[in-house]
């Protein structure tokens, strides 16, 4: 069964019907193509109907060719001066979508990420 289609998502997003508050249970809609609700918006409590196609991000703005001169040796603005000189590492690079700003990143992309250790005590023992 496409659990993505039903006769209520016609027209989607412009004139479809109501979401279908089902869809993405753990079983599904049990009406499936029949379903009078639209599968593609997804329900909220309140009634609004929210679109489930995400929204690109715009591209971020270009930087000036002084700076893009500066960065042809570094991989972020935040990398400049590293090891010593540079920002606290970028959370984002290592991950598999990568950092959203690239180069003009004001975090370290050459540095490694850790989770903060002073939210543990040195016995080892989390706080409540």
């Amino acid at each position: 069964q496409l659990q993505g289609f039903s006769q209520g998502t016609r027209g989607h997003p412009e004139c479809c019907a109501p979401a279908c508050k089902y869809v993405n249970r753990k079983g599904g809609c049990r009406l499936g193509v029949q379903c009078p609700n639209c599968h593609q918006c997804k329900w909220r409590r309140d009634g609004t109907k929210v679109d489930s196609v995400p929204v690109e991000r715009p591209a971020p703005a270009p930087l000036p060719e002084e700076v893009q001169q500066l960065l042809i040796n570094y991989s972020s603005l935040g990398s400049i001066g590293h090891p010593l000189n540079c920002q606290p590492a970028c959370k984002y690079h290592s991950k598999a979508r990568g950092c959203k700003d690239g180069k003009a990143c004001s975090r370290c992309h050459d540095c490694i990420w850790v989770r903060s250790q002073d939210q543990f005590p040195a016995s080892g023992v989390m706080r409540l």
